[in-house]
């Protein structure tokens, strides 16, 4: 009888689900979108791996017929676009960790009801988020710092965003304080509090914004086009920019376009230029995996209570 009962359990466990016309529909769609969503960076990236002859017979490549990886070899051999990308990636990692430190420490500073002029701040913080000094206030700021030509001036004024702030807010607010209270009686500080208790429970909203940052700092070259003027100092993406967009190339790769041009035929503008996106796009897409797990939880955090 128990046997019986337990057949006709595995049985009803593992039935296979029929399939209806909604599940059709919706794997085709999400299918499609998938296809359209890659597909420019597939064209993209075997526009890069072409000859020149190749290109300008169809722009529109889906399979190269003689892939070739010249243009990459090109771009990783010349100095200046690695060390704008190496200067790239030490403003977002050092950037990435200075954000989250100001806006998570302030935000768990004024979600305590007792803060002397919470209020005030609060006001404050968020008037920044309808008005701003302006472009010229803020250029002369940065240069009364004497920040010109450095690469702080591209991480310190990013210590706080006023909406990350107010979501992180919210969910310092949602937390037991029977938690804050218990580590005090064990003779916990304020900062032990915050280091120990606050940010491991904080894991999944600070993954989130952390990669949020991420994405906003590599891919910001417009700061690095009004503070820095030296080349050497110049990251990744407005390198990227010079390549693309700006009919000034820098010099150093005219000369190596002309040299490839000369060798075998495969350096050609375009490649370069569909190589250096692809090289910028990269950096993000290896960062998101180790955060995806971590992606859906932290973005609904804060959402309930405001």
């Amino acid at each position: 009888m128990v046997a019986a009962i337990l057949n006709k359990t595995r049985k009803k466990k593992y039935r296979v689900q029929p399939i209806n016309a909604f599940d059709v529909f919706n794997v085709s769609f999400m299918v499609l979108l998938m296809i359209i969503m890659i597909f420019p960076f597939w064209v993209v990236f075997t526009s890069s791996i072409v000859s020149a002859g190749e290109f300008f017979t169809n722009p529109i490549i889906i399979w190269p017929q003689a892939p070739t990886f010249a243009a990459y070899q090109y771009i990783f051999g010349n100095d200046r676009i690695l060390r704008s990308f190496v200067i790239s990636a030490f403003i977002t990692v050092v950037g990435t960790i200075y954000y989250l430190f100001i806006t998570s420490s302030m935000a768990y500073a004024l979600s305590k009801h007792y803060l002397p002029g919470r209020k005030f701040f609060l006001i404050l913080l968020t008037i920044t988020m309808f008005f701003s000094g302006g472009l010229v206030p803020y250029f002369l700021l940065i240069r009364n710092l004497g920040l010109m030509n450095s690469i702080w001036a591209l991480i310190l004024p990013g210590g706080i965003v006023i909406w990350d702030f107010i979501v992180m807010k919210s969910f310092f607010t949602q937390l037991p304080v029977e938690l804050e209270e218990s580590a005090k009686i064990d003779g916990a500080s304020g900062l032990m509090i915050y280091a120990r208790i606050i940010l491991p429970l904080s894991t999944p909203l600070l993954a989130t914004f952390s990669l949020f940052s991420a994405v906003r700092i590599w891919n910001a070259w417009f700061d690095a086009m009004i503070f820095i003027t030296d080349r050497s100092l110049q990251p990744f993406q407005l390198v990227l920019r010079q390549i693309v967009v700006d009919t000034d190339v820098p010099p150093e790769l005219m000369n190596l376009m002309a040299r490839g041009a000369m060798e075998d035929g495969v350096v050609f503008m375009e490649a370069l230029q569909m190589a250096a996106v692809i090289v910028g796009i990269l950096p993000i897409l290896f960062i998101y995996p180790f955060l995806q797990r971590y992606f859906e939880k932290g973005i609904m955090i804060g959402s309930i209570k405001g």
